[in-house]
């Protein structure tokens, strides 16, 4: 049922320092959208942290500026190490 509601408009995520980031517009808080993808997705790609945006900050050729992008701090609790894949 919450699947159906879940609207996310775009996203982007990042690994900065070892921490997976997920930036988002959508109505939808935080709290929702780490739930859904708690839900939907393995342990390892859960992000650390979720951060809802009213819009992306876009460079001069219309792409998302990743460098302008706030990072929050992440709670040493909250914190999993970011391992990448490897096959």
């Amino acid at each position: 049922e919450e699947c159906a509601n879940m609207i996310v408009e775009r996203s982007i995520a990042q690994v900065i320092d070892n921490k997976l980031y997920l930036w988002y517009t959508s109505e939808k808080s935080e709290e929702k959208v780490l739930k859904h993808l708690k839900y939907h997705l393995s342990h390892s790609m859960i992000p650390n942290k979720v951060i809802s945006v009213e819009s992306f900050p876009l460079n001069a050729s219309g792409k998302i500026d990743k460098k302008q992008l706030i990072i929050p701090e992440v709670n040493s609790k909250e914190f999993v190490e970011y391992v990448r894949f490897r096959q």
